[in-house]
């Protein structure tokens, strides 16, 4: 709803009023999660819980008594002797069925708790970038709370894409978010490690080719699984979002903090991936970040427009249109739902470079061992 045009044409008045109610129950909603450990329990569910409706129509299943609960239509000839009494019944009950099967439709297309709440209110954030502000009793508890969960790599991806949303609010927010991320807790499921690790990885394979522990796997194929893809995604969304937001300075200092911690040249390693055969959102997504990393100085923007042009992003006067110069290469590039198979990118793994968990690359279960 907030997102309908409809919304956005309402007037400034009207919108802020919706605006700060929507927060007030989300703070509110979160704040009972910190207190109730069954209700923190439901909102950390992988999958929404089962409504009462769905658990009727498992047990009336499991009974085999069908989905009308062993009550069939009338004798077609109860129909032809009772009259229209008995036929108007049964279309009643047909309705009502109709109308049931479409409700556990809708029921079952629920997006799971975590990250509905989460998209709600990165939401509420664009468009308020001073709410979270006035969320110092419930916000900070909340996220230091949710990064200790197991995520789905919809959960997961929601996190990120708040921490992003409280990024891009300013210069505070982004700072926030920024010292969270430089310290976070044992056993955080967010954090810097798996993003350069699965950056760095993915450079090596592309580069490299696949490992002997790969090919005693079985795993022959180079291309990435879905589950990473939404990974690296949002994590770029996220360095962008703190960079942009930033000083310049302070953006500066980040990137040397990022490098001289894990030994990269960020720019680099971006645009090497940027180069390789990846899918064209994210190498939308690398641009993005690219850019915001150069735009620090003079100088990063000089280097950053050159490594464009060798790149062949750029096109200069007089350069050979060689087409699929900077890794192209959409062809199977998309499949591989199943989950991350590369080092680096479990949330439970140990560091950059870490093991993989069965759930699967970057959107693993995070597991109580991170490095």
């Amino acid at each position: 709803v907030l997102q309908t045009g409809c919304f956005q044409d309402d007037s400034d008045s009207a919108r802020r009023a919706y605006l700060e109610l929507t927060h007030l129950l989300l703070r509110r909603a979160i704040g009972q999660m910190l207190k109730n450990p069954v209700i923190g329990e439901a909102l950390a569910a992988v999958v929404p819980a089962p409504t009462a409706a769905q658990l009727e129509q498992q047990e009336r299943e499991a009974n085999g008594l069908g989905a009308l609960g062993g009550l069939g239509g009338p004798d077609p000839a109860d129909l032809y002797y009772g009259g229209y009494g008995q036929q108007a019944a049964y279309e009643q009950q047909q309705e009502e069925e109709r109308r049931r099967r479409i409700r556990e439709e809708e029921e079952g297309q629920r997006e799971a708790p975590l990250p509905a709440l989460c998209a709600l209110m990165s939401e509420c954030y664009r468009q308020a970038p001073d709410l979270p502000a006035t969320a110092g009793d419930s916000l900070p508890g909340f996220l230091d709370a949710v990064v200790e969960w197991e995520h789905s790599v919809e959960s997961l991806v929601g996190v990120i894409g708040l921490l992003a949303a409280i990024a891009g609010t300013g210069q505070a927010g982004a700072q926030s978010v920024w010292h969270r991320m430089q310290a976070p807790g044992g056993g955080a499921a967010i954090t810097w490690d798996h993003f350069l690790g699965a950056l760095l990885g993915y450079n090596r394979r592309f580069a490299n080719g696949e490992s002997p522990a790969d090919i005693a796997a079985g795993i022959l194929e180079r291309e990435m699984p879905e589950a990473d893809i939404q990974g690296l995604c949002a994590y770029l969304g996220l360095l962008t979002a703190l960079l942009l937001r930033a000083s310049p300075a302070e953006a500066a200092q980040w990137c040397v903090w990022l490098e001289g911690r894990y030994g990269v040249h960020l720019l680099d390693s971006l645009m090497r991936l940027h180069a390789n055969p990846v899918p064209s959102r994210l190498k939308a997504k690398l641009l993005e970040a690219v850019g915001a990393v150069g735009g620090g100085s003079a100088a990063a923007a000089a280097d950053l427009w050159s490594r464009l042009e060798a790149e062949m992003v750029l096109q200069v006067p007089g350069a050979a249109n060689t087409a699929g110069a900077n890794g192209g290469g959409m062809p199977g590039m998309m499949g591989g739902g199943g989950g991350g198979r590369f080092p680096g990118m479990n949330m439970g793994g140990a560091g950059v470079g870490g093991g993989f968990n069965p759930m699967g690359g970057m959107m693993g279960g995070m597991g109580a061992n991170n490095g």
